[in-house]
């Protein structure tokens, strides 16, 4: 619109309606003002506004710096920003857009982003909550590709995304935190995610895959201090790409890690694959496994639980003995069952490989036992006697086993 209108002092108690520009001066201020859905603000100088509603688009410029308490970002409202915002008792349904140079600095109450709200923080731009308040994402959407210092609780029917970096992010019931922009990594301080079982709206991690490549075709989570899992983890397969055996998706890394999810939604494969959670609560890692040789599966039941120690234990120490006792089975495919650590060999290491994995959660079951007390004095029996035949035996089956 040709219509302007700009603001040197103070407006209280009313509204700015019509299309138009505004133009918000330095040392101007508004209160108790609301505007229309069809009104533009920009911000050229230092500006206080509070009691403040905004309908309309409201641009704080570059190296500005804007000071709004007691306000709302209504559903239809829109807020973009290139300086500074110090914002408290601020409440958005409506669009908010961090930009590079843009920084949100939170105070005196949490930061609310409500149902149908859309957040996005764009490359070096910045939300920081200061003196303890948090982010409450209330059936929104945060897409964070920069950086964000404080607290994010992503609470029911809120998804929260992006590239960018975290501070404690608390994914609660019906929350749903998504690494990437399809797909890509997203770096947290911490991860928490609720662990109180429910029929459904459990908090989920949702990981997405294209291809092998971390980053740029699966999504990753690191998590630089305490990872604590629950809830679900909900895998999904991007169209044009089908997993292929032997894949391996390296979906978490962490600091420390307790717990482990309570149920997970695994994409189908092709006839003959199935999915192997041996080693993701070791190592963050989901591998695609044939149902006939499914990694770890010793005893051949098609599930690798604190059974398949012992039956390990018989293929280490008489290793044609066990193929012969199994259906004839070939060096390779041992080798398929039993190269754990990934050395292309199979060797005691595996073995204590397969433990670590059972005791941190993996495998194929829903609730791994521990290894008995019985079965891990065995092992340590078997590591001391069969030290010999290791030392032979490594060097032939890494050369038969390749």
């Amino acid at each position: 619109s040709s219509n302007a209108l700009s603001v040197n002092g103070a407006l209280r108690n009313g509204s700015i309606s019509g299309t138009g520009n505004f133009f918000l001066n330095g040392g101007g201020s508004l209160t108790g003002i609301s505007t229309a859905t069809s009104a533009t603000i920009t911000q050229n100088g230092t500006t206080t506004v509070s009691n403040f509603t905004n309908n309309g688009q409201f641009n704080n410029a570059a190296s500005q710096i804007l000071t709004w308490s007691n306000g709302t970002v209504t559903a239809a409202g829109r807020l973009t920003v290139n300086g500074t915002v110090n914002a408290s008792d601020f409440i958005s349904d409506g669009v908010i857009t961090i930009n590079s140079t843009g920084t949100i600095s939170n105070s005196g109450s949490n930061f609310y982003l409500g149902g149908g709200s859309r957040t996005t923080i764009n490359s070096s731009g910045h939300l920081t909550m200061v003196g303890g308040t948090t982010i409450e994402l209330n059936g929104g959407l945060l897409v964070n590709n920069g950086i964000i210092i404080g607290t994010t609780d992503v609470n029911y029917g809120s998804l929260a995304k992006g590239i960018g970096t975290y501070g404690v992010v608390n994914v609660g019931q019906g929350g749903v935190y998504a690494p990437g922009n399809s797909p890509g990594i997203v770096t947290a301080s911490a991860v928490n995610f609720d662990s109180t079982p429910v029929s459904s709206g459990a908090a989920t991690l949702q990981i997405e895959l294209a291809g092998t490549t971390p980053g740029s075709e699966y999504d990753q989570l690191h998590v630089t201090g305490q990872l604590s899992l629950g809830g679900l983890l909900q895998v999904v397969l991007l169209p044009g790409f089908t997993p292929a055996l032997n894949n391996r998706f390296d979906i978490m890394d962490w600091g420390t890690l307790s717990g482990k999810f309570g149920s997970m939604s695994l994409p189908t494969l092709s006839a003959g694959l199935s999915w192997s959670t041996l080693q993701l609560y070791s190592t963050g890692e989901l591998q695609v496994a044939s149902t006939t040789l499914l990694p770890g599966d010793f005893n051949r039941d098609q599930h690798v639980n604190a059974a398949d120690i012992f039956a390990m234990e018989q293929a280490l120490g008489d290793l044609q003995g066990y193929e012969q006792s199994h259906g004839g089975l070939m060096d390779p495919q041992v080798l398929t069952l039993g190269d754990l650590d990934g050395d292309n060999k199979f060797t005691n290491a595996d073995l204590q490989r397969l433990l670590v994995d059972l005791k941190t959660g993996g495998g194929s079951e829903t609730s791994v036992p521990e290894p008995a007390a019985l079965q891990l004095a065995a092992v340590g029996g078997l590591l001391l006697a069969a030290a010999q035949w290791c030392r032979k035996r490594s060097m032939t089956a890494a050369a038969k086993f390749t």
